[in-house]
């Protein structure tokens, strides 16, 4: 049986979210290099970096940024 990791896994969910937020493809991975960089720039422990890169990588999800749009078209909560 294939196993898939984690991140793998969370960066197929988060391009899926920029597709769905109508974000430019790989908005998400950006900003996880773009946090990840910083992190080491911090000199963060690595167990914070760790955290720092799964975090930015899911940030959006969940949260819906076209919620007004959605109830407009859609109408209800």
């Amino acid at each position: 049986m294939n196993s898939i990791s984690l991140c793998d896994l969370l960066e197929a969910l988060s391009q899926a979210l920029d597709i769905t937020e109508g974000q430019p493809r790989g908005h998400a991975v950006r900003t996880c290099l773009i946090a990840t960089r910083l992190g080491e720039a911090l000199k963060l422990p690595k167990e914070q970096q760790d955290a720092l890169f799964y975090a930015s990588l899911i940030k959006d999800a969940g949260c819906s940024t076209h919620s007004a749009w959605i109830h407009k078209v859609f109408g209800g909560d």
